[in-house]
């Protein structure tokens, strides 16, 4: 079994929303689920310190800013837990029509990337692949050329067994993207016997969260068993919010 979270981390703020005030707790309450990987969405090079500062030295990760492939912008980073796996492959490409250089789609409003990492279990040996991503939050027309980029890597990580694609979508359950996803993939939260229904962008006000579609997804193929879905909702000891996401925990078969 392995364990993996998907994580949108909000880029900014001030006061109790921002990064440094909130990256402990945050921290904290993944640690506490000792996951095998992580995904984080609008991990900016602020966060990027934060999260290795927090998580400690337990956790390897791997991606690139998406600006310029290095340190411009935003990432979308996959922690990895380096006691347990071997790090086989891993990268980070442009959800573009030049994937393998800074750039985007014309209609998309920023820059987007995956980024993957492809695991070894030390003991075992087996091998899973985490693909993490964000896509734009503007156009639908960006999203789908964006999901076709991002089908077609996954579709290349399966030479090493399962894959697991997290991220941020910016769509719900009844958007286009979501059905192309789900035309190759299965969304965990339907598949897990164990499973959690709540929204999970509540823009720091989770009223009414039970009732609407979740907009960050955990979707899984080529072997993975769906075991675990489940919301994190935690918050921080004083009652604010981790993020203006909830992040997403599951258990995986593999």
């Amino acid at each position: 079994m392995v364990k993996v979270i998907s994580f949108n981390v909000r880029c900014c703020g001030e006061g109790v929303e921002a990064p440094s005030f909130r990256a402990p707790s945050l921290c904290e309450c993944i640690i506490k689920r000792r996951p095998d990987s992580i995904g984080f969405q609008e991990a900016t090079p602020e966060w990027m310190k934060l999260l290795k500062k927090y998580l400690g030295d337990e956790y390897g990760f791997v991606g690139v800013a998406r600006e310029d492939g290095d340190d411009d912008g935003e990432y979308g980073p996959v922690f990895y837990r380096k006691d347990k796996f071997t790090l086989k492959d891993s990268g980070t490409i442009w959800l573009s029509d030049t994937p393998d250089k800074p750039s985007k789609f014309p209609t998309s409003c920023c820059t987007r990337i995956c980024t993957w990492a492809t695991l070894e279990h030390k003991e075992t040996g087996k091998a899973f692949s985490h693909i993490n991503t964000h896509l734009d939050h503007v156009s639908e027309e960006a999203r789908l050329q964006q999901v076709d980029v991002l089908l077609g890597k996954i579709a290349e990580l399966e030479k090493y067994g399962p894959v697991a694609c997290t991220g941020d979508f910016n769509v719900n359950e009844n958007a286009p993207v979501y059905a192309k996803m789900t035309q190759t993939m299965k969304d965990v939260k339907y598949t897990a016997p164990v499973t959690d229904k709540c929204g999970t962008y509540q823009g720091y006000d989770d009223t009414g969260i039970e009732d609407i579609s979740p907009i960050d997804f955990v979707f899984i193929k080529n072997g993975f068993e769906p075991l675990v879905y489940n919301v994190i909702r935690d918050k921080a000891k004083d009652g604010t919010f981790l993020s203006d996401h909830f992040g997403l925990y599951t258990e995986l078969g593999i």
